[in-house]
């Protein structure tokens, strides 16, 4: 019987500490829960329909991707990411148009949770450095 480790061989893992990393991955998980309250909005008739699917979309492969960080798989992360700037161009508009107070409140959270898990999860992308044959 043979035991798996959470890492596939080949996998690139996050090298940063795994607890400051896993924390900023959880805060990046309530960003993709918080996406999803946006399909609340949908019984709304004033609510752009295709932001708030999009919304939602973005929020799922932000859920996807932390799930697989979370599993040591460095491609997760710059799926985050990528569904961050997503979410990031879809939110920041709410602040310019009339959006309903609720909607203001989930986004500036969304933000503020954003900034501080991608803060936390930012040395985890770095890689190690390589050191010199002979030094």
């Amino acid at each position: 019987m043979t035991v798996h480790s959470p890492t596939a061989p080949g996998v690139n893992a996050l090298t940063a500490s795994s607890s400051r990393a896993r924390v900023g991955l959880a805060l990046l998980g309530v960003t993709g829960l918080l996406d999803l309250t946006f399909l609340f909005a949908l019984g709304d008739s004033d609510s752009p329909k295709p932001v708030v699917f999009i919304g939602a979309v973005a929020g799922l492969a932000t859920l996807a991707g932390v799930a697989n960080a979370w599993r040591g798989r460095r491609g997760g992360v710059f799926v985050v990411l990528g569904a961050l700037v997503v979410d990031l161009v879809l939110d920041v508009p709410a602040y310019f148009l009339d959006a309903p107070g609720w909607v203001l409140a989930v986004v500036t959270a969304t933000l503020a949770l954003l900034v501080i898990g991608v803060a936390l999860i930012a040395p985890s992308l770095r890689r190690p450095r390589a050191e010199l044959a002979g030094s």
